[in-house]
């Protein structure tokens, strides 16, 4: 048997995956989020949904989280490399540069190309740093949906108990503007995913995401 004991969580997990990249179920949460300790089987869970996935001609782009991690926004600079690049594919340069001031804090080295069709980024506007922090929050999350709205995308992100501040910060707008466009009935076909140790994570970002955001669960 694949999952000795894991099927009804595989279920659930797939059901969830199915019904977002679908849009077949707006009801549902944005995340799901699979917890246990070390060895419980999260890794096989999300190896074989991946399969599932890509099987079904659909998008699955996966980062993991690493202990003691010092650039911040780390988990997501390794998510936006792989989506910028279909956006490339898909839609090409207008898709990013409209949100290519936030994309490049992040990935400097990926936009050389936009740079030289529509020039440098805008002058930055008079604002402070918390206007200008909610600023890249947005953008950052509204390119990812942007990109979602023409190719479905599954984003899974693994060993969240380690992930850093920033990377939780933009985990939780991400979330909170799907959960907005559900509300409005304008779902968008995107899949969050995340897995941790439930035993490591009171102390880290993950705790007060996991308290404060709309999610499915299952502890393994």
């Amino acid at each position: 048997s694949r999952f000795v004991g894991r099927e009804e969580s595989f279920g659930r997990l797939r059901n969830f995956a199915e019904g977002r990249l679908d849009r077949t179920a707006s009801s549902i949460p944005p995340f799901f989020a699979v917890g246990g300790p070390g060895g419980s089987g999260k890794s096989r869970l999300f190896r074989e949904l991946r399969r599932e996935i890509q099987l079904s001609n659909h998008i699955f782009i996966e980062t993991s989280c690493f202990q003691g991690a010092s650039a911040d926004c780390g988990a997501f600079r390794e998510l936006l490399d792989p989506i910028v690049r279909v956006a490339e594919a898909r839609k090409g340069a207008h898709l990013i540069a409209p949100y290519r001031t936030a994309l490049r804090k992040l990935l400097p080295h990926l936009l050389r190309d936009v740079v030289s069709e529509f020039g440098p980024d805008p002058a930055e506007s008079d604002q402070n740093p918390e206007q200008a922090k909610r600023q890249f929050l947005d953008d950052t999350t509204r390119f990812i949906l942007g990109v979602a709205r023409h190719t479905p995308l599954a984003l899974y992100l693994n060993d969240l108990h380690w992930v850093d501040a920033g990377s939780a910060e933009l985990l939780g707008a991400l979330i909170r503007q799907v959960r907005k466009a559900d509300e409005n009935g304008k779902s968008f076909p995107l899949a969050i995913l995340g897995s941790f140790r439930d035993d490591e994570y009171e102390k880290s970002p993950l705790s007060q995401l996991l308290v404060s955001l709309p999610k499915e669960a299952v502890e393994l």
